[in-house]
């Protein structure tokens, strides 16, 4: 049986609940508390040395890199068709997974967003202390992601702003690319729309400005499309957190 080890239903964690709930393939879930850094305990560095979350297991491998986990998921589970099946739209779907994720895409300014305008108001502030301590106690080379995101205060002004204008204009471009298109890709539902929408789904939220219905009418109708599939709605209920049910924040990895 697939197992998948992620945390809160959100970024890669997210688009990968919603391919597997979409193929309807079965799989065990297996919860990582990234906020108790349940991710660099010895058991979980054993299957992910680099402490990444979410973690696929399949087959014997144990991919970590979650654009090419969500790839194998598409090609491994042909039906329903998630993904490209001539080499122009496989170039597409490359380059759409480069830009979204990473700690140099989209997905780094929504986490920097999320944790300085959700996470860091609504954590108990023992478990924010709490949270500081351990992160604190990591080696050195493992710090460096984490503090990207929650150092200082936890970002200052400009980091902010820099981060509301790099993801203003990304969602610019999706808006431009829906002009034509229900879906992101190809004109067809795909593993990108799924791994765009676990990072955008939460922007309406953390900044209203730059994703509503007035700014960007064709990104909300289609995060409405996303919402009304059972496959989104059931892996959004996949949460542990009580500290915000809808808008969750990685801290790093």
């Amino acid at each position: 049986m697939i197992e998948l080890y992620h945390w809160e239903p959100n970024a890669e964690s997210l688009a990968l609940l919603i391919c597997l709930k979409e193929k309807n393939v079965e799989f065990h879930g297996q919860y990582v508390d990234m906020l108790q850094l349940e991710h660099h305990t010895a058991a979980y560095l054993e299957l992910s040395p680099k402490a990444q979350v979410p973690l696929l297991v399949a087959e014997g491998e144990n991919m970590s890199d979650a654009g090419l986990a969500l790839q194998y998921l598409a090609e491994r589970y042909p039906e329903p068709r998630l993904a490209p099946t001539d080499p122009s739209g496989w170039y597409d779907l490359q380059a759409w997974t480069a830009w979204l994720g990473g700690m140099m895409g989209l997905a780094a300014d929504v986490a920097l967003l999320g944790w300085n305008t959700v996470m860091l108001e609504k954590m108990p502030a023992k478990e924010l202390a709490a949270f500081r301590a351990k992160v604190a106690e990591l080696p050195q080379e493992k710090k460096s992601g984490w503090a990207a995101v929650w150092s200082d205060a936890e970002a200052d002004e400009d980091e902010l702003l820099n981060a509301e204008e790099r993801v203003q204009q990304q969602v610019a471009k999706i808006e431009s690319i829906l002009i034509d298109a229900e879906w992101i890709t190809g004109g067809a539902y795909s593993i990108i729309d799924m791994t765009a929408f676990a990072h955008l789904h939460s922007v309406p939220a953390l900044v209203p400005g730059i994703m509503n219905h007035s700014e960007t009418p064709r990104i909300t109708s289609w995060l409405a499309r996303m919402h009304k599939r059972p496959a989104v709605a059931g892996a959004l209920a996949m949460h542990n957190s009580t500290i915000a049910p809808v808008v969750y924040a990685a801290p790093g990895s």
